[in-house]
């Protein structure tokens, strides 16, 4: 009888949040930015599990909410980096500024790590194959962890019928393979009996007894191991994004080749999804970025615009119950205030500020190390001296972060 009663009261809340969510959509909600500022709560544990070495590894997030915000309950978007699988992190550049700009639209955003790593011995298929697995369960995790909280305490005002996951490069696998690969679909090359595995594509991260399900996925330069998967059973819809140039995850089907040496699999890229979406008549939109690169929004303003207002076009339609109308790609510039980021980017000589940098920034390289700094109301950054390559540029507010990826040629 307490299960029932206790069951009750948890669809009781969840539907009073839904309906509290949709009546916000009017306008704009959710679409362009609501809010000026952005509060984080940074390494929140979300659960934990044994890593590719056999240790115990805690399970970390950082939590971006619109400062100022009083919503009940807000749609939620969990984010994962990208790193082959080896390397990157929840505050990378790939994720930082999307994170805090999301949140500008009323999002409550997570970016989550997750266990990474293999062991570099014999073939790397299943190898590899272990570590997607490892991952997606994090994932899992991470999403019960919220249905968890939001059956107690709910701390951030979290509606649980909207919650989104999406990612770049190796976070898009882990989003694509958790909405779209079964637990009948899992290669059988995959030994899930190996470190942290648990048999099951759930897997044993943390807050088990809650629903891991997703309301859409977004997928920027991802790949799934077969399009197959996506079958008439699946009801996830889509965003995906992938430039017609990467050369590091296919946009077709190809090889994965590891650092230009290593072959790993045979992985099919958004091409292929598109298509196997298309078949089975499934709710999705994709942008194909001419000549972009792996990930085409790092350094890119303009392509960065796009992914952020189109990805929330995307899941405002989802939220509001409309038709996805998938929005229209060529959104100027000028429209989304890209006036407000560093310019020029790219950048060979002077890289120039706005006042949104007025508190003083840090400039740091690809492995997170210190560059330059700046001054209070330093609006210019001589970069010639610095070698070519992907920086990340962040400037610490009174209650937020600002941050964005620039490239130095």
């Amino acid at each position: 009888m307490k299960i029932f009663i206790r069951a009750s009261i948890i669809a009781f809340v969840s539907l009073k949040s839904f309906v509290a969510t949709h009546a916000q959509c009017s306008g704009d909600s959710f679409r362009i930015p609501q809010f000026e500022n952005v509060s984080n709560t940074l390494d929140i544990n979300y659960g934990n599990n044994i890593n590719y070495q056999g240790n115990s590894e805690q399970l970390m997030m950082d939590v971006y909410e619109p400062e100022g915000d009083n919503t009940a309950a807000r749609p939620l978007l969990i984010m994962c980096h990208g790193g082959f699988f080896l390397a990157g992190d929840k505050a990378g550049a790939d994720m930082l500024p999307l994170c805090q700009d999301f949140a500008r639209r009323g999002y409550v955003v997570a970016s989550i790590n997750y266990r990474m790593g293999v062991n570099f011995i014999g073939d790397l298929e299943p190898i590899y194959g272990q570590a997607v697995m490892r991952a997606v369960q994090d994932l899992r995790a991470a999403i019960r962890w919220f249905r968890a909280d939001a059956a107690v305490d709910n701390t951030f005002r979290v509606d649980t019928n909207f919650i989104f996951a999406g990612g770049a490069s190796a976070g898009a696998f882990m989003a694509l393979h958790h909405a779209y690969m079964d637990e009948n679909e899992i290669p059988s090359f995959i030994d899930m009996t190996g470190p942290g595995l648990d048999l099951t594509l759930e897997g044993n991260s943390g807050n088990q007894g809650y629903s891991s399900e997703v309301k859409g996925i977004i997928s920027v330069a991802g790949a799934l191991g077969d399009s197959d998967w996506i079958d008439e059973s699946d009801t996830v819809p889509a965003m995906l994004y992938h430039g017609d140039a990467d050369q590091t995850v296919t946009i077709d089907s190809a090889m994965f080749v590891l650092y230009g040496l290593l072959q790993v699999t045979v992985i099919e890229g958004s091409n292929y999804i598109n298509q196997r979406m298309d078949e089975v008549g499934l709710a999705h939109c994709y942008r194909i970025t001419p000549g972009g690169n792996h990930v085409a929004y790092l350094g890119n303003d303009t392509e960065y615009q796009l992914t952020l207002n189109s990805s929330s076009d995307f899941m405002a339609d989802v939220i509001c119950d409309n038709s996805i109308t998938c929005s229209d790609f060529s959104t100027s510039v000028e429209e989304s205030n890209i006036h407000t980021l560093p310019y020029p980017n790219p950048c060979s000589n002077v890289l120039n500020l706005t006042s949104d940098f007025s508190q003083g920034s840090v400039l740091y390289d690809a492995q997170g190390k210190i560059m330059l700094t700046t001054s209070p109301g330093q609006f210019s950054i001589p970069v010639d001296s610095l070698p070519s390559g992907l920086y990340y540029i962040r400037s610490k507010q009174s209650h937020s972060t600002l941050g964005y990826a620039i490239i130095i040629e």
